[in-house]
């Protein structure tokens, strides 16, 4: 699991640490003291990762203050809105889902009453018939054969569940869904048939559709014996609340859903529906991450970023935006700036220019500047590490220094590492043309 985590070197000295702030005085809780306090305790670590490590088992303990908001916003490439406190989006986000108002699944009376006992007969015999030749791989016979029973009686739910079984075995999704909302509106609350009507409304992108039919069933525990069809569910439910603004309730929905999710499950009735969850584990984990991270559930929100992480194939740059950002939200600046360095370390070959707007703005966060400098610098400095990857690092590592840091560190790196693109964004931080000609000059010699 791409995590955060302390290195087993410091966990005995950072033990210590912990310790001694956990002691601290009530006048070192203030944001400024716990920043200064928490360098303080570090800054005997010389190696840059060990440091950060220590720190980051101290946010732990005592989160730092949340970084500016403009700055995270920039970090994850966000333009949308934030919630107002006080307004009809805000208090919508902030419902559970038993506060919801759903619509009620519609109903129909049975007609059972005005058969005879010989239509009854019949219909119960044809019904039995059906199921032979179902078991039989005989599906078009077996419709055949249902579609009169559910002439002679109409008000059989049960008839109507078999006719949805008997469609949904020959690939029409369509009229299996047709046929599962009729034997809904005659009473049957079956798994099979409310996650097949939820998913063909899903698929039409009818939200309130898919609460109506999923809510229900979750609460009455519907789906007992039937775990994939209980997981289906909540994760079509989730989304659904999620996409009508519910966003606490959505993600507590898709967040359950996904962990009960079984990904070894071979039940043949939900393949489909099994292999795309498979394929899309990541995209939902983000999904969830998203939504408790506008509903300022940050704790939750990395969690869920760091589920999505687990299945994903590399290290996708959005995403590890989000979960920097979720950990800065949580006042952890050290933990954000080892998850920084560790996807730097894994893409040297292939930094774009959203590493380098990260670079940027970490440099901006209190006490992490000094700090980010000096782990970069030892990246670079690394013995065995290919001039291409050096290349790669060294504009990097020249973002968010002065012109004098920066003209250092090109002087220690040597020369055939330098490119035109570190050296002009150097120069370009130099106010005047002279000053720009003496700095060059410099660097040459």
């Amino acid at each position: 699991m791409n995590r955060p985590a302390s290195s087993p070197i410091v966990r005995a000295g950072t033990g210590l640490l912990l310790v001694m702030l956990a002691g601290l005085p009530a006048a070192c809780n203030s944001p400024t003291s716990r920043v200064d306090r928490q360098l303080e305790l570090t800054a005997n670590i010389s190696d840059p990762i060990r440091a950060l490590e220590a720190r980051a088992e101290l946010e732990t303990l005592h989160p730092l203050p949340p970084t500016d908001d403009a700055l995270l916003r920039r970090l994850v490439r966000d333009n949308r809105e934030p919630l107002t406190p006080g307004s009809a989006a805000y208090s919508r986000a902030l419902l559970n889902a038993d506060q919801i108002q759903i619509a009620a699944l519609p109903t129909q009376s049975s007609d059972d009453e005005k058969l005879s006992p010989t239509e009854q007969g019949h219909a119960a015999k044809l019904y039995t018939r059906a199921r032979t030749l179902r078991q039989s791989n005989q599906l078009q016979e077996a419709l055949e054969v249902l579609d009169r029973a559910a002439q002679i009686d109409p008000g059989s739910a049960e008839i109507q569940l078999a006719r949805g079984d008997t469609l949904a075995a020959q690939g029409d999704a369509v009229g299996a869904s047709d046929a599962y909302m009729r034997a809904i509106e005659l009473g049957d609350r079956s798994g099979r048939a409310l996650v097949h009507v939820a998913s063909h409304a899903y698929t039409l992108g009818d939200d309130a559709q898919v609460m109506a039919l999923c809510q229900p069933a979750l609460n009455e525990d519907t789906f007992e014996g039937d775990p994939t069809a209980r997981a289906l569910a909540g994760i079509m439910l989730g989304n659904a609340q999620i996409r009508s603004g519910y966003l606490s309730a959505g993600a507590e929905s898709l967040e359950n859903a996904l962990k009960n999710f079984d990904p070894n499950a071979r039940d043949a009735r939900w393949r489909q529906q099994i292999v795309q969850i498979l394929g899309r584990r990541a995209a939902l984990w983000v999904v969830v991450g998203d939504a408790w991270s506008t509903v300022g559930a940050h704790a939750r929100a990395a969690e869920a970023y760091g589920f999505a992480a687990d299945f994903s194939e590399g290290t996708p740059v959005s995403l590890t935006a989000r979960r920097m950002a979720s950990l800065l939200r949580e006042g952890r600046p050290a933990a954000t700036a080892l998850l920084y360095l560790d996807h730097i370390e894994r893409n040297v070959h292939d930094l774009g220019w959203e590493e380098l707007e990260w670079a940027e703005i970490l440099t901006q966060v209190d006490s992490l500047e000094e700090v980010v400098h000096r782990a970069t610098e030892s990246m670079l400095l690394a013995q065995g590490l290919p001039t291409s990857s050096k290349r790669s690092l060294v504009e990097l590592a020249v973002r968010g220094r002065t012109p004098a840091q920066s003209l250092q560190l090109l002087t220690n790196i040597g020369s055939e590492v330098l490119t035109p693109q570190p050296l002009s964004q150097v120069l370009g931080t130099i106010a005047t043309t002279d000053k720009q000609l003496a700095w060059a000059v410099d660097l040459i010699k």
